[in-house]
């Protein structure tokens, strides 16, 4: 999560720099059948297709660009903006590992592709962060149990909003924890539930695996921090570059007047 927080948010910042949409941006260099990826693995049609779960996502929030200074009223108190992050992992077991389900996992590298995209609305007083919708798409190859993969999709957002917005640890200068229980070191509540959750499935069938299918585990919460962090800059014009993104370090970033909260 730490290091997809450190890419995506870098994507994000490039496209700033270079004037150019970070969609456009994202498909100019988007992995394609035919690619190699840094650590070496082929792409190929049955790797999955990162390109059809960029587009779906940045159509279901009505994505129309970056906003302007122009764009951005503060005279309401509460500002709204969008952001995407897009996910690369590859199976993290060898192939004879097993658990109370004996299964045969993909060990030549296939890798599962994920994107979130989130709307959100921030309390320009508060620094409150309200995320009112968060869009994911999993090119997953195969859905076979759809209740299974949307309970996993709404406890991974979850879990990715807590990482973004509440989780964090304090330490003092003799490396005391100061918060090491869930009254001082919150975790997200049904009050911090998005209004809105939709899952988007592509299958793009991973032909060595069981029916086609892929994983869909820990992907559900890594891209989520970065989106939000994306979407943070939509709103202020401003650039987070620490998680979590407290009501506190919202406000105080607001406050100081800078363009980039480091």
């Amino acid at each position: 999560l730490e290091t997809l927080w450190t890419v995506e948010r870098q994507m994000d910042i490039l496209s700033q720099k270079l004037g150019i949409d970070p969609d456009e941006f994202r498909m100019k260099n988007i992995l394609r059948p035919g690619a190699t990826t840094v650590t070496g693995e082929r792409m190929t049609r049955s790797t999955s297709c990162p390109a059809d779960c960029l587009s779906a996502v940045v159509r279901e929030i009505g994505w129309t660009g970056r906003k302007s200074e122009e764009d951005r009223e503060w005279e309401t108190g509460k500002v709204r903006g969008k952001g995407f992050a897009m996910i690369q992992k590859a199976p993290a077991m060898p192939p004879n590992t097993a658990t109370s389900v004996i299964m045969q996992m993909a060990g030549d590298g296939h890798v599962k592709i994920m994107i979130g995209a989130v709307d959100i609305e921030v309390d320009v007083e508060s620094g409150a962060i309200t995320v009112l919708k968060v869009a994911s798409a999993f090119d997953l190859g195969q859905v076979i149990n759809e209740r299974m993969v949307y309970g996993q999709v709404v406890g991974g957002v979850m879990q990715g909003i807590g990482s973004a917005i509440l989780e964090g640890y304090k330490f003092n200068d003799d490396n005391v924890l100061l918060n090491p229980s869930f009254t001082d070191n919150k975790i997200p509540t049904m009050k911090d539930m998005p209004l809105e959750v939709v899952p988007i499935y592509i299958e793009n069938p991973q032909l060595n695996g069981p029916y086609g299918a892929r994983g869909v585990a820990e992907h559900t919460m890594i891209s989520i921090p970065s989106a939000i962090g994306n979407a943070l800059y939509d709103a202020l014009g401003i650039n987070f570059y620490h998680l979590p993104l407290t009501p506190e370090n919202v406000a105080l970033g607001i406050a100081s007047g800078k363009k980039d909260i480091q």
